[in-house]
């Protein structure tokens, strides 16, 4: 499969993957941003990449003329990352996928990518209506979503149930309503650990005040906490709690 040019911007290409980017595709899928937030596909080999691609990759390209595509700086012709069109049967619309390497996060190549995404969806695919989930934790993705447009929508079950993911559109306005729903979907999901990644208790530092004040009421006891007694000693995924 040829390496093919999508779209190309002030500082990246947008290009159709090929087998020659497995190496590339093994180092990114094992990053820790994709380990922590996406999940380890068990990526590990040439042979597993070059089935990664064929799998999740060309099936796309194949079935709908769009997929992932390759994200490349123009200078030096470096591979950084991945973006596109997804079309899952678990979403009513398509919606944008993207994962960067560790060193080109925070630098605007995401939110650049995602941009030259959603013109290419509307302007070549006639795709108007554009979903995106992300991991209730992983807060880089959710801030690159709303300036790239996004409002969030709803928390949704994905993966027959085995993980709570939040839902954006590029259809819905982020006003006041959406942010008070999105901390509160946030701040339900630290407690959620169905994915098996463990409770985000770090994530109450991020969503709660300073001077939180956490009640813990057992029979005639209450115990009162802040968030430095209250997150170490329940970081280390030693309890199971979950949220319906």
């Amino acid at each position: 499969m040829s390496d093919t040019l999508i779209l190309k911007t002030d500082r990246i290409a947008l290009s159709k993957f090929s087998d020659e980017d497995a190496p590339f595709i093994i180092e990114l899928l094992n990053s820790k941003g994709w380990l922590d937030f996406i999940g380890d596909r068990k990526v590990k080999t040439t042979d597993d990449a070059l089935n990664y691609l064929n799998k999740s990759i060309y099936s796309g390209y194949n079935q709908n003329g769009f997929g992932l595509w390759k994200v490349t700086l123009n200078d030096g012709d470096m591979p950084i990352g991945m973006c596109g069109l997804l079309k899952r049967a678990e979403l009513p619309a398509c919606d944008i996928g993207f994962a960067l390497l560790p060193d080109y996060i925070g630098k605007g190549f995401g939110q650049e990518a995602s941009r030259a995404v959603l013109q290419i969806a509307g302007d070549r695919f006639k795709v108007n209506e554009i979903l995106a989930v992300t991991d209730p934790a992983n807060t880089k993705s959710i801030n690159l979503l709303i300036k790239s447009g996004f409002g969030f929508s709803k928390s949704v079950s994905m993966h027959d149930g085995k993980e709570t993911l939040l839902l954006f559109s590029n259809s819905t306005i982020h006003d006041d309503a959406a942010k008070i729903n999105l901390i509160t979907a946030r701040f339900y999901a630290v407690f959620d650990n169905r994915n098996n990644k463990g409770p985000h208790l770090d994530l109450l530092s991020e969503l709660c005040i300073e001077n939180i004040v956490i009640l813990k009421n057992t029979g005639q006891i209450t115990e009162s906490f802040n968030l430095n007694t209250f997150i170490p000693p329940r970081g280390k995924n030693t309890y199971r709690w979950y949220v319906n």
